[in-house]
């Protein structure tokens, strides 16, 4: 099995325990609300697939395959208040085109990272504190600080509300657990 394929499927744990964490923690186990959000971005990513895909194909006769697949993991890094249509079609085409790019030194070449192409966009388009900074996040910690800033006691986490994430997040970040479980797939 090809690295490509491996990464893949490693992805899987992530996907299904960020998903299943927006849809109870940050959706309220409202269906609506969490169906028309994962469809919104899904068909944001293969509407900008599939303009990436013609464009290069048409102008260059690249074949930009694996880049639109490591583009599309720019789905794992916005939070769920900050999705729009444009923000994730202009990171992901961002992300195919800087993907294009290399740098030789000494007979050595280097491709560029689409999904840092794309975090780059996000900063890009918006200011560095988001909105939903606040109560996002890989970790409780900005809680905590936001709670200490207001002269309010913050409570200790157990230890299992840390590994599982359970707080709003980005799909990618908030489940310490699935990220250990793929990156054992990836061993």
């Amino acid at each position: 099995m090809t690295t490509y394929y491996k990464f893949i499927i490693c992805l899987i744990p992530v996907i299904i325990s960020g998903l299943f964490n927006q849809y109870i923690y940050v959706f309220n186990e409202n269906v609506g609300a969490f169906v028309f959000n994962v469809f919104t971005v899904a068909a944001a990513i293969a509407v900008s697939a599939f303009l990436s895909v013609w464009s290069m194909k048409l102008c260059f006769g690249y074949d930009i395959r694996k880049s639109v697949l490591y583009s599309s993991l720019i789905f794992f890094c916005i939070v769920p208040a900050e999705k729009s249509f444009i923000l994730i079609m202009f990171s992901y085409l961002m992300g195919c085109i800087i993907s294009l790019a290399r740098i030789t030194i000494k007979r050595h070449t280097f491709y560029l990272n689409p999904a840092v192409a794309g975090r780059l966009a996000i900063f890009l388009y918006s200011p560095p504190y988001l909105k939903s900074d606040g109560i996002t996040g890989a970790t409780p910690l900005t809680v905590c600080r936001n709670m200490l800033t207001a002269h309010y006691p913050c409570h200790s986490f157990s230890k299992f509300f840390l590994i599982t994430g359970q707080w709003a997040g980005a799909v990618g970040e908030t489940s310490k657990a699935a990220l250990l479980i793929s990156a054992l797939l990836l061993v």
